[in-house]
């Protein structure tokens, strides 16, 4: 069983009082000086493209050493998530979501190996995608994915003799795992 990440990048902090939480905070339009709000702001700019903080420090111009504790720290100072916040609020419909940025999306899905990455959500994502680029399976792939989610039973017994020994066999592990 994998254990979740109790901090980082895309988790929420332990202590909302921690010196980093209160650093974000105190990062204010009035506090910041001109270069570092307009790195800000380009970060907020490149951040709304696929709202992954990683890929919107390096974009705007940030280091790639440490650009996923960096791009999170910046993320969620309160200059940063108004901004954020603020674009948010005065986007159209069109500008969110394009066909683009919905098929980049869906590759990034199909890719996604992290610890909160699902295997049907890759599946289903993978389908997606053949179905919007008009790619399809074979007849004899597309035969054996219409067979999907029935249990096949072995032609070499009858259905009642097989129902037994899968019967017993469950049984038999059941009685494996209490132990």
């Amino acid at each position: 069983m994998a254990v979740a990440k109790k901090s980082g990048p895309g988790r929420p902090p332990k202590d909302p009082n921690s010196k980093t939480q209160q650093r974000a905070a105190s990062r204010t339009a009035e506090k910041l000086r001109a270069d570092a709000k307009a790195f800000r702001d380009k970060f907020v700019t490149e951040y709304l493209y696929d709202f992954n903080a990683t890929h919107a420090y390096r974009r705007a111009g940030g280091t790639a050493k440490n650009a996923g504790k960096a791009g999170y720290e910046i993320r969620h100072e309160a200059y940063v998530s108004q901004q954020i916040q603020q674009a948010i609020d005065n986007m159209k419909v069109g500008n969110i979501v394009n066909q683009q940025r919905a098929l980049a999306w869906a590759v990034r899905e199909a890719n996604h190996y992290g610890p909160d990455a699902s295997h049907g959500a890759r599946v289903s994502m993978v389908k997606t995608l053949m179905q919007h680029t008009g790619l399809s399976l074979g007849e004899k792939e597309a035969a054996a994915a219409a067979r999907g989610g029935v249990m096949v039973v072995p032609a070499t017994d009858s259905v009642d003799g097989w129902e037994a020994r899968a019967a017993a066999a469950q049984a038999l592990l059941k009685e494996q795992v209490r132990e």
